[in-house]
């Protein structure tokens, strides 16, 4: 049985719920946007959600909200400029308890370059929350050759 550590309210509106209910998911019914998107942070009110799996998926629908979830001390803007604000990234599955969060799904960016076919790959991204359950840490991996991964974001752009 997995453990969700509500977050605080600030006493701010609440954002809507992405959905309710189990701890793991599955399907397409989680997906995230697939709209490109710029990073843009905007200094907005922390949104409250139900339970951490909420965050996440909120989160992942939309990755330049990453400044809302996440202690000042994060910084993970970089992946989605380094895809030119076409990163989105389809959510299959969210499991979390109060200390960490996984997302597994597909990593999806478009290439500028048409010499270059558009990113797809899956990944599991890992969060570590801190002791208020804002995100504090993240490791992000992909089940792709790392150096070719890396060579797309490099060309891609070009």
């Amino acid at each position: 049985m997995l453990l969700n550590k509500p977050l605080p309210d600030p006493n701010h509106k609440k954002a809507p719920a992405a959905s309710s209910g189990e701890s793991s998911s599955s399907g397409s019914s989680h997906a995230a946007t697939t709209a490109p998107a710029t990073v843009k942070p905007t200094p907005s009110a922390t949104p409250s959600f139900a339970n951490s799996d909420d965050m996440l998926r909120w989160l992942y629908a939309d990755l330049t909200r990453i400044s809302q979830v996440a202690s000042a001390d994060l910084h993970e803007e970089g992946l989605v400029a380094a895809a030119g604000g076409t990163l989105a990234m389809d959510v299959d599955r969210v499991s979390t308890n109060a200390y960490f969060g996984s997302v597994m799904g597909t990593l999806r960016a478009r290439s500028t370059n048409t010499n270059i076919p558009d990113l797809a790959v899956p990944f599991c991204g890992v969060w570590r929350f801190d002791d208020r359950g804002r995100l504090a840490e993240h490791w992000e991996n992909v089940s792709a050759d790392q150096d070719k991964v890396a060579r797309w974001f490099d060309e891609a752009r070009q």
